[in-house]
């Protein structure tokens, strides 16, 4: 696999990484679990507020979900928060994006 990423590699890969901060975080610092109220018919859950002031979430925020081995993971957006965090990647200007995920995806086999 090439040493350099294009934009929605680099992308997937930070997601992937915020995914498994957020799992052993939770594991590792044995935060308290809470009893969660049923989903919805709508598949809607209300995150209970104690869980939302300790997120810092609030009404309005924006949140991403993430599934990982059947766990679901919710996380506050926070605008810039990946800023600068691939700047140590440098990009190869001559890769199409066709090529990049053709050699990523032949890369998974």
């Amino acid at each position: 696999m090439s040493q350099c990423l294009d934009k929605n590699s680099a992308l997937i890969l930070y997601i992937v990484h915020i995914v498994k901060i957020s799992y052993n975080l939770y594991y590792m610092n044995n935060v308290k679990g809470m009893v969660m109220p049923k989903v919805s018919s709508k598949r809607q859950i209300t995150i209970p507020i104690d869980l939302c002031e300790e997120a810092h979430i609030k009404p309005g925020d924006e949140i991403e979900a993430f599934i990982y081995k059947g766990q679901i993971t919710i996380v506050k957006k926070d605008k810039f928060a990946a800023k600068g965090i691939l700047a140590h990647i440098k990009p190869n200007k001559n890769m199409t994006d066709e090529y990049s995920l053709h050699e990523t995806l032949s890369s998974r086999h």
